[in-house]
């Protein structure tokens, strides 16, 4: 395979001028649906994966790709990051009251964890955005946020910060997010993970626009 020739072909067909300019995933899965075996497309759709939500496009994607390419290394390392076969047992968090509470998931709904800090602007965006979707939310999904400032200053902010957004749903806080990084990676915010009535980890980073739609293919996860 000639790669230069693969790559400026994927360039094309994904209208952008490098790999490092943000992807259509309507493109890209477009792309693959073609290419299904390409190197470039499975490097390509993980830089779009770690700078972006995961969409149902991007599942589409995974569903697509050739078994070869996902025997390869990159493909395992990326797979266990953002689909981890991992389960949450016990994890106790404080609540605003100090109070330390486990976090239940046997349930009739998926949960989704927003983990966020104060000086994350993007974090508290999505906490918006999840209340202004919360009504059409509530049926499916639990929503549980988890703040993981470290000093006691931000923590005192964080919880103005709740009260200002009038959350509907429950807040926890885990200083420095010590007991969440036993289950999941919290190097870049803002970071979710959604979680079955099991506690099984289904997807990390699920796009909050996507939770919907994700319904309609869960049964086929």
């Amino acid at each position: 395979i000639n790669i230069q020739k693969e790559y400026l072909d994927f360039l094309y067909s994904v209208k952008v001028d490098d790999l490092s300019a943000p992807l259509n995933l309507k493109d890209l899965l477009s792309y693959a649906k073609r290419n299904p075996k390409s190197y470039v497309l499975l490097y390509s759709f993980i830089n779009q994966c770690y700078f972006n939500n995961i969409s149902i496009e991007a599942l589409k994607i995974i569903s697509i790709i050739d078994d070869s390419i996902k025997m390869s290394k990159a493909y395992k390392a990326f797979y266990n990051e953002f689909f981890p076969d991992k389960s949450i047992y016990n994890i106790k968090l404080s609540r605003n009251n100090g109070i330390l509470k486990e976090i239940e998931f046997n349930i009739d709904k998926y949960t989704l964890l927003e983990f966020w800090f104060v000086g994350c602007k993007p974090c508290i965006e999505n906490m918006q955005e999840l209340k202004n979707q919360f009504e059409s939310l509530k049926e499916y999904f639990r929503i549980v946020t988890i703040n993981t400032d470290s000093k006691k200053k931000y923590i005192k902010l964080s919880k103005k910060i709740i009260r200002k957004l009038d959350t509907p749903w429950e807040n926890y806080w885990d200083i420095n997010g010590l007991e969440s990084a036993k289950y999941v990676s919290l190097y870049s915010y803002p970071t979710n993970i959604l979680i079955d009535k099991s506690g099984k980890i289904l997807l990390k980073n699920v796009n909050t626009d996507s939770l919907l739609e994700f319904l309609k293919i869960s049964e086929n996860y």
